[in-house]
């Protein structure tokens, strides 16, 4: 029987902060003390995050801040391509810049 990503393997106990730790930079404390700094608001658009999304640069995995989900992926297609992702663009460049 093949196993999902999500489970894990027989015997071994899941350690949600490890596992968001190795692929973020993020831990679960570092996540939930930039949630309340945030007043669970977006760090890019001023909407309540209702799905709370761990923004990292790839290449050092260094954490940046928490994102609304539209946010999220509008600023990796942005990031990655450098074409519009919305109507945000100035929003990205300044968000990316504080963090650069």
């Amino acid at each position: 029987m093949r196993r999902r990503w999500n489970q894990t393997p027989a015997g071994k106990a899941y350690d949600k902060n490890a596992n968001l730790k190795s692929r973020t930079g993020w831990t679960v404390a570092m996540r939930d003390a930039a949630l309340a700094a945030q007043g669970g608001v977006c760090a890019i658009c001023p909407r309540v995050m209702t799905q709370v999304n761990c923004d990292h640069q790839h290449a050092p995995k260094k954490p940046r801040a928490l994102l609304c989900q539209a946010c999220n992926i509008s600023l990796g297609y942005y990031e990655k391509w450098q074409k519009p992702a919305g109507l945000n663009i100035l929003a990205y460049d300044e968000y990316l810049a504080r963090y650069a």
